[in-house]
Protein backbone atom coordinates (compact mmCIF):
# COMPACT_ATOMS: atom_id res chain seq x y z
CA UNK A 1 0.00 0.00 0.00
CA UNK A 2 1.00 3.20 -0.72
CA UNK A 3 2.10 5.79 2.05
CA UNK A 4 0.65 9.00 0.99
CA UNK A 5 3.61 10.81 3.06
CA UNK A 6 6.27 9.10 1.13
CA UNK A 7 5.02 9.03 -2.45
CA UNK A 8 6.39 9.91 -5.98
CA UNK A 9 5.63 9.18 -9.43
CA UNK A 10 8.10 9.69 -12.18
CA UNK A 11 7.86 9.16 -16.20
CA UNK A 12 11.32 8.23 -17.38
CA UNK A 13 13.06 7.07 -20.28
CA UNK A 14 15.36 4.13 -19.29
CA UNK A 15 19.08 5.36 -19.39
CA UNK A 16 20.17 0.87 -19.52
CA UNK A 17 18.34 -1.95 -19.30
CA UNK A 18 17.90 -3.24 -15.93
CA UNK A 19 20.29 -5.01 -13.63
CA UNK A 20 19.54 -7.49 -11.33
CA UNK A 21 21.79 -8.57 -8.55
CA UNK A 22 21.26 -11.76 -6.80
CA UNK A 23 21.57 -12.36 -3.32
CA UNK A 24 22.43 -15.82 -1.26
CA UNK A 25 18.89 -16.09 -0.04
CA UNK A 26 17.64 -16.19 -3.64
CA UNK A 27 15.87 -12.77 -4.20
CA UNK A 28 17.20 -10.02 -6.61
CA UNK A 29 18.24 -6.32 -6.37
CA UNK A 30 17.43 -4.57 -9.51
CA UNK A 31 18.90 -1.39 -10.30
CA UNK A 32 18.50 1.09 -13.69
CA UNK A 33 18.05 4.76 -13.71
CA UNK A 34 16.08 7.00 -16.25
CA UNK A 35 15.63 10.36 -17.34
CA UNK A 36 12.73 12.43 -16.08
CA UNK A 37 12.28 15.66 -18.69
CA UNK A 38 12.46 18.69 -17.06
CA UNK A 39 9.63 21.10 -17.74
CA UNK A 40 11.41 24.41 -18.14
CA UNK A 41 14.40 25.17 -20.34
CA UNK A 42 17.74 26.16 -19.39
CA UNK A 43 19.30 29.11 -19.89
CA UNK A 44 20.80 27.95 -22.87
CA UNK A 45 17.56 27.77 -24.23
CA UNK A 46 17.50 23.60 -24.16
CA UNK A 47 14.78 21.29 -22.06
CA UNK A 48 17.07 19.86 -19.72
CA UNK A 49 16.46 16.54 -18.08
CA UNK A 50 17.54 14.75 -14.89
CA UNK A 51 19.21 11.01 -14.21
CA UNK A 52 17.41 9.11 -11.49
CA UNK A 53 18.60 6.24 -9.95
CA UNK A 54 15.92 3.65 -8.90
CA UNK A 55 16.21 0.21 -7.28
CA UNK A 56 14.03 -2.80 -5.96
CA UNK A 57 13.83 -5.73 -4.27
CA UNK A 58 12.26 -9.10 -6.06
CA UNK A 59 11.63 -11.49 -3.37
CA UNK A 60 12.95 -15.41 -3.77
CA UNK A 61 9.60 -16.88 -4.19
CA UNK A 62 8.49 -14.38 -7.38
CA UNK A 63 10.10 -15.61 -10.55
CA UNK A 64 12.02 -12.71 -11.75
CA UNK A 65 11.61 -13.51 -15.48
CA UNK A 66 7.87 -12.60 -14.93
CA UNK A 67 8.49 -9.12 -13.47
CA UNK A 68 8.25 -6.16 -15.72
CA UNK A 69 11.84 -5.96 -15.10
CA UNK A 70 12.82 -8.79 -17.43
CA UNK A 71 11.00 -6.79 -20.43
CA UNK A 72 12.42 -3.54 -19.63
CA UNK A 73 15.39 -2.58 -22.69
CA UNK A 74 17.38 0.79 -22.73
CA UNK A 75 15.24 3.85 -23.94
CA UNK A 76 12.19 2.68 -22.82
CA UNK A 77 9.66 5.29 -21.69
CA UNK A 78 8.13 3.83 -17.99
CA UNK A 79 5.79 4.76 -15.78
CA UNK A 80 7.11 4.48 -12.02
CA UNK A 81 5.68 4.86 -8.25
CA UNK A 82 8.20 5.35 -5.80
CA UNK A 83 9.09 5.95 -2.24
CA UNK A 84 12.10 6.88 -0.77
CA UNK A 85 14.36 4.95 2.09
CA UNK A 86 16.88 6.31 4.16
CA UNK A 87 20.34 4.59 2.32
CA UNK A 88 22.27 4.69 5.58
CA UNK A 89 23.34 1.79 7.38
CA UNK A 90 25.73 0.29 10.27
CA UNK A 91 28.90 -1.63 9.27
CA UNK A 92 28.97 -4.82 10.89
CA UNK A 93 32.67 -4.94 10.96
CA UNK A 94 33.38 -1.63 12.44
CA UNK A 95 30.23 -0.78 14.24
CA UNK A 96 30.11 3.00 12.47
CA UNK A 97 27.24 4.16 11.05
CA UNK A 98 27.50 4.74 7.13
CA UNK A 99 25.60 7.75 6.14
CA UNK A 100 24.56 7.66 2.49
CA UNK A 101 21.92 9.18 0.35
CA UNK A 102 18.68 8.70 0.21
CA UNK A 103 17.57 5.49 -2.40
CA UNK A 104 14.71 6.17 -5.04
CA UNK A 105 12.67 2.74 -4.69
CA UNK A 106 9.99 1.29 -6.90
CA UNK A 107 6.66 0.75 -5.82
CA UNK A 108 4.79 -0.10 -9.19
CA UNK A 109 5.82 0.38 -12.70
CA UNK A 110 4.21 0.48 -15.96
CA UNK A 111 5.75 0.46 -19.56
CA UNK A 112 4.22 2.88 -21.74
CA UNK A 113 5.15 1.88 -25.16
CA UNK A 114 3.16 -0.84 -26.39
CA UNK A 115 5.28 -4.14 -27.17
CA UNK A 116 5.92 -3.83 -30.99
CA UNK A 117 7.55 -0.33 -30.30
CA UNK A 118 9.77 -1.78 -27.65
CA UNK A 119 10.97 -4.40 -30.21
CA UNK A 120 11.62 -2.69 -33.26
CA UNK A 121 13.53 -0.05 -31.13
CA UNK A 122 15.01 -3.33 -29.89
CA UNK A 123 16.00 -4.62 -33.31
CA UNK A 124 17.30 -0.92 -34.62
CA UNK A 125 19.31 -0.99 -31.47
CA UNK A 126 21.20 -4.34 -32.70
CA UNK A 127 21.11 -4.19 -36.08
CA UNK A 128 23.05 -0.37 -35.32
CA UNK A 129 25.67 -2.46 -33.41
CA UNK A 130 26.49 -5.26 -35.97
CA UNK A 131 29.29 -4.20 -37.84
CA UNK A 132 30.13 -6.45 -40.97
CA UNK A 133 33.25 -8.83 -40.02
CA UNK A 134 36.62 -7.80 -41.66
CA UNK A 135 39.74 -9.44 -41.46
CA UNK A 136 42.24 -8.32 -38.56
CA UNK A 137 45.39 -6.70 -39.82
CA UNK A 138 48.81 -8.43 -39.91
CA UNK A 139 50.80 -6.39 -37.17
CA UNK A 140 54.52 -6.51 -37.76
CA UNK A 141 56.63 -7.88 -35.60
CA UNK A 142 57.54 -4.98 -32.88
CA UNK A 143 61.70 -4.02 -32.29
CA UNK A 144 62.51 -4.18 -28.82
CA UNK A 145 62.09 -0.27 -27.70
CA UNK A 146 64.12 1.17 -24.36
CA UNK A 147 61.50 2.05 -21.71
CA UNK A 148 59.64 5.45 -22.19
CA UNK A 149 61.19 5.74 -25.63
CA UNK A 150 58.26 6.51 -28.00
CA UNK A 151 57.82 3.64 -30.35
CA UNK A 152 59.17 4.63 -34.30
CA UNK A 153 55.81 4.41 -36.52
CA UNK A 154 56.65 3.77 -40.14
CA UNK A 155 54.08 4.24 -43.00
CA UNK A 156 54.49 2.38 -46.10
CA UNK A 157 53.62 4.05 -48.84
CA UNK A 158 53.07 2.31 -52.56
CA UNK A 159 52.14 3.61 -55.59
CA UNK A 160 48.67 2.79 -56.74
CA UNK A 161 47.64 3.00 -60.13
CA UNK A 162 44.04 3.98 -61.05
CA UNK A 163 42.82 3.13 -64.06
CA UNK A 164 41.39 5.61 -66.77
CA UNK A 165 38.15 6.26 -66.87
CA UNK A 166 35.90 7.14 -69.87
CA UNK A 167 33.65 10.30 -69.47
CA UNK A 168 31.24 11.80 -72.05
CA UNK A 169 32.68 15.24 -73.36
CA UNK A 170 30.00 17.67 -72.57
CA UNK A 171 30.09 19.64 -76.06
CA UNK A 172 29.89 17.64 -77.96
CA UNK A 173 28.18 14.08 -75.83
CA UNK A 174 31.23 12.01 -77.50
CA UNK A 175 33.13 9.69 -74.33
CA UNK A 176 37.08 11.19 -74.09
CA UNK A 177 39.39 9.44 -72.40
CA UNK A 178 40.48 10.95 -68.91
CA UNK A 179 44.24 9.41 -68.44
CA UNK A 180 45.15 7.15 -65.50
CA UNK A 181 46.47 8.84 -63.09
CA UNK A 182 48.50 7.66 -59.98
CA UNK A 183 47.84 7.69 -56.15
CA UNK A 184 49.52 7.07 -53.12
CA UNK A 185 48.51 4.77 -50.37
CA UNK A 186 48.89 6.64 -46.69
CA UNK A 187 47.44 4.88 -44.12
CA UNK A 188 43.77 4.47 -44.39
CA UNK A 189 43.59 7.67 -46.91
CA UNK A 190 44.53 7.77 -50.64
CA UNK A 191 46.25 10.99 -51.84
CA UNK A 192 46.04 12.40 -55.27
CA UNK A 193 49.85 13.21 -56.74
CA UNK A 194 48.36 14.82 -59.50
CA UNK A 195 44.48 16.63 -59.76
CA UNK A 196 42.82 16.00 -63.22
Amino acid sequence: MTNPNNFGHATVRLAADPVAFSNTNGSKNVKFSGYADNNFKSRDGNWGSQRIPFETYIRETTDATKTPFAAMREGDIVNIAYHLEDGSYLDKKTGQMVYAGPKVIVDDIWLVESKSIREARAQAKASQNQVPAQPAPVAAPQQPQPVGAQPAQTVQQTPVAVPAQVQPHPAVGQPITVPARVAQAQGNAMVNEQPF
